[in-house]
């Protein structure tokens, strides 16, 4: 399997993944608790983007779409905040300008990576209701409370993630040393 399509299947799972958890999180809370949500598809992003660099943003993104089976009225206004809004996950990583390893070893960059995330999605949530008319702050006081157990939630079980060997691991350079690896043990046998 190539890296290409590894990426890609990865990538895909991660997506899956996080779409059923947004769109479970999203039904089940909606009828128990109006007002917040729990959903692990931001923490599933943050691992994809660590995993892939900028790609693995696309993970999130992907997760709004369910939403829109399931909220059905003002599709358009749902397509901005769940779908658009999301896209300001990319934000983060297309700004970082250091490994994402050396982010993950370090406690207080790694916390604030995860924080950054959040409020860039926060804010592009915010940014799609403001273009239907909302009040900028009241919205977005409103976006990050309803979101904060989601965020709190990942924060905590990322910062326990981590430990977890190879999860939030830039894959590429992984599988890449991998391969050179093989390689030199292949030349190595044939001598």
């Amino acid at each position: 399997m190539s890296l290409k399509q590894y990426r890609g299947l990865d990538l895909l799972i991660f997506s899956l993944l996080a779409a059923a958890s947004e769109f479970l999180g999203a039904f089940l809370l909606r009828k128990l608790v109006p007002g917040f949500t729990l959903s692990f598809a931001f923490l599933l992003s943050v691992v994809a983007i660590f995993r892939w660099g900028l790609p693995g943003g696309i993970v999130f993104v992907v997760s709004g779409l369910p939403l829109l089976l399931l909220y059905k009225d003002n599709f358009l206004e749902n397509l901005l905040f769940y779908v658009a809004g999301n896209f300001f996950i990319f934000l983060v990583p297309a700004f970082v300008r250091r490994p994402l390893d050396g982010i993950r070893d370090r406690a207080l960059a790694f916390n604030l990576f995860i924080l950054a995330a959040f409020l860039a999605v926060v804010l592009g949530r915010t940014l799609a209701l403001a273009v239907f008319g909302e009040p900028f702050l009241e919205s977005y006081r409103a976006v990050a409370g309803s979101l904060l157990l989601t965020y709190v939630a990942s924060a905590v079980l990322l910062n326990l993630l981590k430990k977890a060997s190879g999860l939030l691991t830039d894959m590429k350079t992984l599988i890449e040393e991998s391969n050179t690896e093989r390689n030199y043990e292949t030349r190595s046998e044939n001598v």
